[in-house]
């Protein structure tokens, strides 16, 4: 639902300005809602979803409806819908109390139960943004979590980026299947979306099209005939570490992605250090803290996946890591970053531990696959293998990426001003659909300017 590319001002429209096609999706929508009927509402680019969405819930509130409670699968995803809709709104791990739990040296999310367990009695409407995300495993805890009083609406495109599973298979969304839920698609651009000429080029993409260049005025998709060029743009443009914050280059794997961050940030902080003061960074998994009180275990996420966290203070530490009943040690020199969200201004700082140096990064990992098959062998052996100790020493340090590059997977569900899309390692790499599905999402990305190579 968030609409990057059509950036209409929601508070100036009245409901007199939608399309005869939007007045249907939202009657339809309304009373699909008060009779509880699963539904989707799915299109592409310019069509308005947010815009429609946004005039659903004015209804529904005006007519005394309550209990609405707006999710979204990522945490960048959750900061967009609340900025274009005004209210709050959380990720789907959030509401449905989805924690991570371990199991040996396997680490996944399963639901909190007891006490802590997700409370929904009073939600009337459970709306989750960006569903081509969702996956069908988070899909079943959603639906199985959801009180019978409770209707679902789902928004999203179906030509995004798809999820994997656990098994590594690419699936379509659940909530694009006609059996399971009441598909409403606009495909109608809205009239203050015409002519832009990124929303042109995304639906030529979406039919199959090659993306092109399309420029009107200062705005639109621009080609540029080599990286040389690509990057003589991108700097022009992207000239402080405050304009890293509002424009973003996309690649697909992550050798391209760490290559063109460590090119970028020597010309943007002037230096090849690993970290420096005040820069943001990206978490590339959760940073979670696990206490025990009174022998009941208490999981809490502190910084979310794709969080941007600012670096107020960096320490290098050199220390030889043990875990108990294996007889190796490890002697391991990282960064210690005192960070605070700047997505979460208001969550207090707090430390994280960062292996910079990829000698030392394979080096821990290797420890760690050691450390594990040590374990198995005890519990082979009939003992008990103190996993604890296993999972206290793998948590010690988290993954994160510099700010300006990042995948076309984490780029998907946000919004920028200007958005840069590498294309190669795209083109090398992944096949004909994913690529298709990769360009896509990267050229509806930018409210103004997207450029590629």
């Amino acid at each position: 639902m968030s609409e990057n590319i059509e950036e209409l001002n929601v508070r100036e429209l009245t409901i007199d300005d939608l399309t005869p096609e939007q007045r249907d999706a939202h009657d339809q929508v309304v009373r699909n809602i008060k009779n509880k009927i699963p539904t989707t509402l799915t299109g592409g680019p310019g069509v308005g979803k947010t815009t429609l969405v946004k005039f659903i819930f004015n209804t529904l509130k005006s007519e005394g409806f309550s209990g609405i409670r707006l999710t979204a699968p990522t945490h960048q995803a959750k900061n967009e819908l609340a900025k274009a809709t005004g209210m709050d709104a959380e990720t789907m791990h959030a509401a449905l109390k989805i924690s991570p739990t371990t199991n040996e040296e396997i680490r996944t999310f399963e639901q909190v139960k007891g006490k802590k367990a997700a409370n929904l009695a009073e939600c009337r409407l459970f709306n989750i943004d960006e569903v081509s995300m969702v996956g069908n495993d988070l899909h079943k805890i959603t639906r199985r979590t959801l009180p019978s009083h409770t209707a679902i609406l789902g928004c999203g495109d179906i030509d995004q980026i798809r999820p994997v599973n656990t098994d590594g298979v690419t699936e379509i969304s659940p909530f694009f299947d006609p059996a399971q839920y009441q598909i409403i698609r606009l495909d109608k651009v809205m009239r203050q979306a015409e002519g832009n000429p990124i929303i042109k080029i995304s639906r030529e993409i979406r039919d199959g099209l090659p993306i092109r260049p399309m420029v009107n005025g200062d705005q639109g998709v621009f080609q540029h005939p080599d990286v040389r060029s690509f990057l003589i743009k991108y700097f022009e443009t992207v000239k402080t570490p405050e304009d890293l914050l509002n424009n973003r280059m996309c690649a697909y794997t992550n050798a391209s992605v760490d290559k063109l961050n460590a090119l970028i940030r020597k010309k943007i902080y002037k230096t090849e250090d690993p970290f420096v003061i005040d820069e943001v960074v990206v978490m590339q998994e959760p940073l979670v803290s696990e206490t025990i009180v009174g022998g009941q275990k208490f999981t809490e996420i502190i910084f979310n996946n794709n969080e941007r966290v600012k670096i107020l203070e960096i320490t290098e530490r050199t220390e030889t890591l043990r875990c108990k009943d294996y007889d190796g040690t490890l002697e391991l020199t990282y960064f210690v970053l005192k960070v605070e969200s700047i997505d979460e201004p208001e969550n207090e700082p707090s430390e994280i531990s960062i292996i910079h140096d990829p000698v030392m990064v394979a080096r821990h990992h290797d420890f760690l696959n050691q450390v594990a098959y040590r374990y198995k062998q005890i519990k082979q052996e009939g003992g008990r293998a103190p996993w604890d100790y296993f999972w206290k020493l793998k948590g010690k340090f988290q993954s994160v990426k510099a700010l300006p590059v990042c995948t076309y997977h984490k780029v998907q569900g946000s919004t920028y001003d200007n958005v840069f899309l590498y294309t190669q390692c795209a083109k090398a790499f992944a096949d004909a659909d994913l690529y298709k599905q990769l360009i896509y999402v990267g050229v509806t990305r930018p409210r103004f300017q997207c450029h590629y190579v």
